[in-house]
């Protein structure tokens, strides 16, 4: 598991390291991110009502995850569409940081107060400002700023 004070400068070096634009979607990541492991990642949207969270990942197999998000979600301080894209970069963030490490393991697991939670916040957070181009990984400098002061919203 990546230790959570890297985990900002891992989640821009990933996009980097796959030369994807700064303004690359959550789904274009997973499919390039999937090639470069030579896994699979699916993503899924959902519409329980009952259901209590926004988002969840699975571990299928050994080189195969699921990424489900509700479709029709919102929250105080972002719109539908940036709270859909947070949740996936979270869930997207348990795989890269390599939090799912066995077949059936899910994301749903961790309290929401584990270091899997914060470490996925995290990523998620950094990826939203990495494409909003609010931050690119040139740019960053750990002894002068953090993703927390580039991400504007």
């Amino acid at each position: 598991m990546i230790p959570p004070e890297n985990v900002e400068d891992v989640a821009v070096r990933t996009a980097s390291a796959l030369k994807l634009p700064a303004s690359v979607k959550s789904e274009m990541f997973v499919r390039a991110y999937a090639n470069q492991q030579d896994i699979r990642i699916e993503i899924q949207t959902f519409d329980l009502e009952d259901y209590d969270v926004d988002g969840w990942c699975v571990r299928l197999g050994e080189r195969t995850y699921i990424i489900f998000y509700r479709a029709n979600q919102g929250h105080l301080t972002f719109s539908k569409r940036q709270r859909r894209e947070w949740v996936k970069w979270h869930e997207i963030g348990h795989i890269v940081l390599g939090h799912l490490t066995k077949v059936g393991d899910t994301s749903r697991m961790f309290d929401p107060d584990a270091p899997q939670e914060q470490a996925a916040n995290e990523f998620a957070d950094a990826m939203m400002a990495y494409t909003r181009g609010t931050l690119r990984h040139d740019e960053y400098d750990e002894d002068h700023m953090t993703f927390r002061d580039a991400r504007g919203w």
